[in-house]
């Protein structure tokens, strides 16, 4: 009834939200491990659900704070369109950059590929959104030229459905899946933080991957 759009639908830190490096490539990189331990006070699917969810309520006007205590969600670049046709074959490729600014002290998180579920209107017939496979995400994230762990996490619910803005309007945002990164504080001092990430989902067709830079600079 109501066809899925791309760009709205799945995230790959730089659209809706994606991540990776430029030392090695998702393909040479080591397989992304599941963790359930918790960082900073929250599991790495809580601190993805905070980060997503904080840029999907911003899409319908409402803001939400970008920082919890020391933790910073870091802002993602808006990806410029490089090429691709957005298949599983031939992925559409964005790349970006951002400057950001960090105290010193401040952890951060970065969501690197993920999946965002949907519940439809109950009008519609269509089930919620089934989790994808594993499979689907890979990423590479890396710190002045050091690899960062990238970890899988498991459909994590946000605290309340999220509405969709127009057209999807009576569609809402309900969980988030993928590969995310926790960091500790940066010493005092500029940094360069590398990202790639593909979200390749074969059965729907959907190819997408995001080469992202951050220029960051901590102060004391």
């Amino acid at each position: 009834m109501a066809a899925r759009s791309t760009v709205t639908k799945f995230l790959v830190v730089a659209g809706v939200l994606a991540a990776a490096m430029v030392c090695l490539t998702p393909a040479e990189a080591a397989a992304p491990k599941k963790i359930g331990v918790k960082a900073f006070g929250k599991t790495l699917g809580e601190w993805m659900a905070l980060h997503v969810g904080r840029s999907l309520w911003a899409a319908v006007g409402v803001e939400k704070p970008d920082q919890v205590g020391n933790v910073k969600l870091m802002p993602i670049p808006e990806g410029e369109y490089q090429g691709g046709a957005g298949t599983a074959d031939d992925p559409a490729i964005f790349e970006g950059q951002l400057d950001v600014t960090l105290r010193r002290g401040t952890a951060f998180v970065l969501p690197v590929t993920g999946w965002i579920g949907w519940t439809y209107p109950p009008e519609w017939g269509i089930p919620d959104d089934p989790p994808l496979p594993l499979s689907t995400f890979s990423g590479t994230v890396s710190v002045d030229g050091r690899p960062v762990t990238v970890s899988y996490f498991e459909p994590t619910y946000f605290a309340e459905p999220i509405p969709l803005p127009f057209p999807y309007t009576g569609c809402y945002s309900i969980y988030i899946q993928g590969l995310g990164v926790v960091h500790e504080p940066l010493s005092v001092g500029c940094h360069t933080m590398e990202l790639e990430s593909s979200f390749i989902w074969v059965e729907g067709n959907w190819g997408t991957r995001y080469i992202n830079t951050w220029d960051i600079t901590v102060v004391p």
